[in-house]
C-alpha cells in the first residue's frame, strides 16, 4: 500500500453567537413573514373599519424564562407610519408601475381593532415554574383603503411592507 500523500485543504469555518436573552423566539429566526394573499379592491375595509383580517393569523412562538412578563412592541420607521400611526405604507413609498396605490396594512388586535403601532403592543406574562415557558402571539395584519380614498381610487398591485418587532421583558 502507498502511504498517503497530503494534497489540497481549506479551512472551516463555524460562525454563530451566544446569547442570553430571557425572552426568544422559537422558529429560530428573528423574521416572522404573515402572508396577505390576493385581495379584491372593492372587498377592502378602511382604517377605522378594517373587513376581517385577510392575512391568516401568523402566531409568533416565544420561549421565556419563569415569572417572565414580556412585551411584544412594533417600531417602524416614522416614514413608513401612515393613518396617525395606525397603519403602513406600501412598497416602502414606491407607487410605479406593478405597486399597489391607495392601500395600507394594518395590525390588529384579538377583537379585530386596529392596533395604534406608536402606543400599542402586545404583552404576556409567563407563570413562576421553574422552566418558564412558551407562547404564541398573534399577528394579523389586513390591507385597507388610505383615508380620502375609496376602492374605485385603488391600483392593483404589489403591496408589500415591513416593521421591526421588540421584544421587552421584566
Amino acid at each position: 500500500m502507498a502511504v498517503p500523500t497530503a494534497g489540497g485543504g481549506g479551512v472551516v469555518n463555524f460562525t454563530g453567537s451566544v446569547k442570553a436573552d430571557t425572552c426568544y423566539p422559537v422558529n429560530g429566526t428573528t423574521d416572522v413573514s404573515v402572508p396577505l394573499g390576493e385581495v379584491q379592491a372593492r372587498e377592502l375595509g378602511t382604517v377605522a373599519a378594517p373587513v376581517g383580517g385577510t392575512g391568516a393569523s401568523t402566531p409568533l412562538t416565544i420561549k421565556c424564562a419563569s415569572g417572565t412578563k414580556v412585551q411584544m412592541s412594533f417600531k417602524p420607521a416614522a416614514a413608513d407610519k401612515v393613518e396617525s400611526g395606525k397603519a403602513l405604507r406600501v412598497n416602502e413609498g414606491v407607487t410605479g408601475a406593478g405597486f399597489a396605490k391607495n392601500v395600507a396594512i394594518v395590525m390588529l388586535k384579538a377583537d379585530g381593532s386596529v392596533m395604534n403601532l406608536d402606543t400599542e403592543f402586545y404583552e404576556a406574562s409567563f407563570g413562576n415554574g421553574s422552566t418558564g415557558g412558551t407562547i404564541n402571539i398573534p399577528l394579523k395584519a389586513a390591507y385597507v383603503i388610505s383615508t380620502g380614498s375609496t376602492s374605485t381610487d385603488v391600483t392593483a398591485g404589489t403591496a408589500n411592507a415591513k416593521m421591526p418587532f421588540v421584544l421587552s421583558y421584566e
